[in-house]
């Protein structure tokens, strides 16, 4: 093997694991998260991945830079974030990162869905921002995977 697919397998091996199991959180967070209320003085970033191509995959989110935690097919993380401008990152290997640059308000939701696609070697991962109507129509449909605010 060539550097370069060393690096690709890698890449693959810290942005997607082949096991479509999550740690999730409590029923209650997942109630309390799907009243759609952010924090006082904070912004929700909500990052749904919903079911399709990869169902035996799951797909690592970064915010600003940092791990906060991994989706499966069907669920959904919330971050709490202050105001100001963020970065949603996901990746699916050496041939797909997505960001989404936000910035955020307090008091205000932010949808994001999280697709994958088939790729020459490997999943190719989608992160699209979502309507509100959308977002929290597809949020509902899904279980809350756990997340780390930093």
């Amino acid at each position: 093997m060539n550097g370069l697919n060393l690096f690709a397998i890698g890449l693959y091996g810290v942005l997607l694991v082949g096991c479509a199991s999550v740690p999730m959180t409590s029923t209650s967070l997942d109630a309390e998260a799907k009243t759609f209320t952010p924090e006082p003085s904070k912004a929700s970033i909500y990052v749904n991945r919903g079911g399709g191509v990869g169902t035996a995959v799951t797909v690592q989110t970064l915010l600003d830079g940092r791990v906060v935690g991994s989706l499966a097919p069907y669920t959904f993380q919330l971050l709490s974030v202050t105001p100001g401008p963020h970065v949603l990152t996901t990746g699916g290997g050496a041939e797909s990162v997505e960001q989404q640059k936000i910035t955020a308000e307090a008091g205000r939701n932010y949808f994001f869905k999280l697709s994958l696609s088939m790729g020459w070697a490997l999943p190719r991962v989608h992160l699209q921002p979502m309507e509100e109507r959308e977002g929290r129509e597809a949020v509902l449909d899904s279980k809350r995977a756990d997340a780390i605010n930093y």
